[in-house]
């Protein structure tokens, strides 16, 4: 049950803060006026902060804690989305009085604060200036939370719990805290020595109302610093039940090598109905050395884990990687389609490489799935060029979309080059059959179901199929069976899946476009006969009369046509944009493999060199690798 609190100092401190930053007023006596008028409430887990369909019209600013939006289906509930410390609840509902359109939970003990209309309207007349700005600065966060720059709620209280033997816990978060002391964030490490040292033995879980002193503890706690991380170190749950109880996500930390079953501490520790469950990642740690994870889906498929994340013993790059996704600073990288063109995707990554810009989460469409196969793998340096071109000048397999079909009944090529390309880039990188959720970043792909008819994500499977499926265009390659469903290429629905790497909890996004922009018009009234086409194909090209596609690359095109709309729009959500120069590169040449990686290469570094030094610091490791 929710009871109303006073206020402390900490407590008022930040609603002046969330007032600033919500309001865009720094006025003292607008300020003091909504704060002494305000009322504090404190949730335990599983309340209910507003129902849907409440009639009421106040907002609310969370103070501490953790909420959830959820939404009643006709198919059951599902989650909208994540609250955190600083965020407000039912900002519109102060103009419209609508009725509330979700259900909003605790999901761990929470301090929340309400503003009435009436208040803010008795602080606008004392204020009559304001009015203006606060009413812009409502509107301007509203279209802010509804568009893809809307940032990821970071967790604030995060519970590193060891599920195997091997793992040195202390040693991890100190690490973590280090690195995100380098980005000016204050981390405070609690483990059970310091609960004992601080409050006193605990001799049960503090996860019950009234609140004892560790979970009033914790609560100051958070207030002072930007994150608490609490170590499940004891043998004893009493700690870690109430560490977890007051966590905004879960770690689990395990040696990759150990038995992947799941232990009788995670099901007693980890049990809560789903719409309560605070997100909880798997890191896996894997030997120095470790040329690729292996056999993770022993790990993912009896345990209920929001993501997963592979880092290596004392690789550096890796706990980088790993506390940028968990202090919600993770740089997703997305490859668009674009047939051959997407070679130049390979001459961006060494760019990127070179210029010591890094990536978490990498996804891709059609081309953008296969060079992005690379990436994910952690293919870098020198070994980009090397190993690509293996695969697309030197392979034995020769050309990968030059096996035609002689009855092109179901398709213009086979794809079984295609097919043997991937798996030996995936053998020569990692392993043979390597599933997705083995590489060492976070991989997506996009592809088309034309059983369901909808745009599907895969995430999960072997790696060389997914890949392979999200670059086969229809009529041109055959489909790819998943589960007994046709899965095509992907850039029928999106050529540049920007949307599914926000949603995945990238902060910053690096997208490699190649779309362009430019406008070619034929200078013909109708189109020549096939015979008349393939005739002019003969000649030189300065000689060439017609400049039509031939017809593979125009099956490739119309995969994507329909798409190209919402393409350019997804551009403006992306933090740093690359759109490589592609103009002589045909959809189907991959022999112009040294032309199209210089220019990706070339364009990039330009690009990087017109940015500044405050923009990429956001994409570098704290230190070099």
């Amino acid at each position: 049950m929710s009871i109303e609190i006073k206020a402390t100092a900490s407590l008022r401190a930040l609603l002046d803060a969330c007032l600033s930053r919500h309001f865009g007023v720094d006025d003292p006596e607008f300020h003091s006026f909504i704060e002494k008028n305000a009322e504090y409430t404190e949730l335990s887990t599983g309340e209910y902060l507003v129902k849907e369909g409440d009639q009421t019209s106040e907002v609310y600013f969370l103070l501490t804690g953790h909420l959830r939006a959820l939404k009643n289906t006709p198919t059951g509930t599902v989650i909208l989305g994540e609250i955190g410390r600083g965020e407000t609840i039912g900002e519109l509902a102060l103009f419209t009085g609508k009725p509330r359109s979700a259900d909003v939970i605790a999901i761990r003990d929470s301090v929340a604060v309400k503003i009435t209309r009436e208040v803010l309207e008795k602080a606008i007349k004392k204020k009559p200036h304001v009015a203006i700005k606060v009413t812009r600065q409502i509107i301007e966060r509203f279209e802010e939370t509804n568009n893809l720059q809307n940032p990821p709620t970071i967790p604030v209280n995060i519970t590193f719990l060891p599920i195997t033997d091997g793992v040195d816990v202390d040693s991890l978060t100190e690490l973590l805290a280090e690195i995100r002391g380098q980005k000016g964030d204050d981390v405070c490490l609690i483990d059970n020595g310091f609960i004992t040292e601080t409050f006193g033995p605990l001799d049960k879980p503090d996860i019950a109302f009234p609140r004892g002193t560790v979970s009033l503890g914790i609560s100051d706690l958070e207030l002072k610093f930007d994150s608490l991380y609490m170590i499940a170190d004891s043998n004893d749950s009493a700690w870690p039940q109430t560490a977890i109880h007051h966590s905004d996500e879960v770690v689990l930390i395990a040696d990759a090598t150990a038995n992947p079953n799941i232990t009788e501490l995670e099901k007693e520790l980890l049990a809560a109905h789903k719409n309560l469950r605070v997100q909880t990642t798997l890191v896996l740690i894997h030997p120095e050395g470790t040329k690729s994870p292996k056999d993770t889906a022993k790990w993912l498929d009896d345990r209920s884990v929001s993501r997963h994340i592979h880092i290596r013993r004392n690789h550096r790059p890796d706990y980088e990687r790993l506390s940028r996704i968990l202090s919600g600073r993770a740089i997703g990288l997305v490859l668009a389609g674009g047939g051959a063109r997407g070679l130049t995707h390979l001459g961006t990554l060494a760019a990127l490489d070179e210029a010591g810009l890094v990536f978490d989460f990498v996804g891709g469409t059609s081309a953008g799935a296969i060079m992005g196969s690379f990436a994910a793998m952690d293919v870098h340096g020198a070994k980009i060029e090397e190993r690509t071109r293996d695969i697309f000048l030197n392979s034995p397999f020769g050309d990968i979309t030059s096996d035609y079909n002689k009855i092109p009944y179901l398709s213009l090529i086979k794809g079984q080059r295609a097919h043997a390309a991937m798996e030996q880039n995936i053998k020569d990188n990692g392993y043979e059959n390597m599933d997705m959720e083995d590489s060492w970043k976070t991989f997506f792909v996009i592809a088309s179901n034309f059983t369901t008819h909808k745009e599907q994500v895969l995430t999960r499977g072997k790696m060389s199929t997914n890949v392979v499926a999200s670059a086969s265009i229809p009529g041109v390659m055959p489909p790819t069976l998943i589960d007994g469903e046709l899965i095509y290429d992907g850039g029928s629905f999106n050529n540049f899946p920007i949307d599914h790497m926000r949603q995945l909890g990238a902060r910053y996004i690096i997208g490699v476009d190649l779309l362009s922009d430019k406008i070619f018009k034929h200078e013909m009234e109708q189109a020549p006969s096939s015979l008349a086409a393939l005739r002019d194909r003969f000649r030189p090209k300065k000689k060439r009369r017609y400049r039509l596609p031939p017809l593979p690359a125009t099956l490739l095109a119309a995969t994507v046509v329909t798409s190209i709309a919402r393409q350019k729009e997804l551009r403006e959500h992306v933090d740093i944009l690359f759109q490589p120069p592609t103009s002589g590169i045909t959809l189907l040449d991959w022999s112009k493999y040294d032309e199209a990686f210089q220019a990706g290469k070339d364009h990039a570094l330009e690009v990087l060199a017109n940015l500044d030094a405050l923009t990429l610091k956001n994409f570098k490791n704290t230190k070099p690798n």
